[in-house]
C-alpha cells in the first residue's frame, strides 16, 4: 500500500464531512458529530492506493484515522472499529453494519 495524495481540506470539505456522517450514522447528534470533526483541529484526507490497485480514503483529524470511505461506504476506524468515539474517550454509539 502507498500514499497517493495528502490534503490539508478547507472548511467546505469539513462541513460535507459532517454531513457525510451525520447521514451514514443518524444515531449521532449534531454535537457528537462536531464532536468527532472539530472545527478547531487540522483535517486531512489521504488516498491510498492498495497493491491490487484498490483507492481508499482515510480522513484523519490531527493525526487521528477517524474514517475510511471505501466503495463510498464511511467506516470508522481505531479501536473497535464498530464503536464511535469521540474527544476525551467518549463512546458516542454503536455503529451497525460494519
Amino acid at each position: 500500500m502507498f500514499v497517493k495524495a495528502v490534503v490539508m481540506c478547507m472548511y467546505a470539505f469539513r462541513r460535507q464531512l459532517k454531513r457525510d456522517i451525520a447521514t451514514s450514522y443518524t444515531f449521532l447528534s449534531r454535537r457528537e458529530v462536531d464532536d468527532l470533526v472539530p472545527d478547531a483541529d487540522p483535517l486531512y484526507v489521504i488516498h491510498l492506493v492498495t497493491y491490487g490497485g484498490v483507492i481508499v480514503t482515510t480522513y484523519h483529524v490531527k493525526r487521528d484515522p477517524m474514517f475510511f470511505k471505501h466503495k463510498e461506504k464511511l467506516v470508522p476506524s481505531g479501536k473497535g472499529s464498530s464503536v464511535v468515539v469521540g474527544k476525551q474517550g467518549k463512546r458516542l454509539g454503536q455503529l451497525s453494519g460494519i
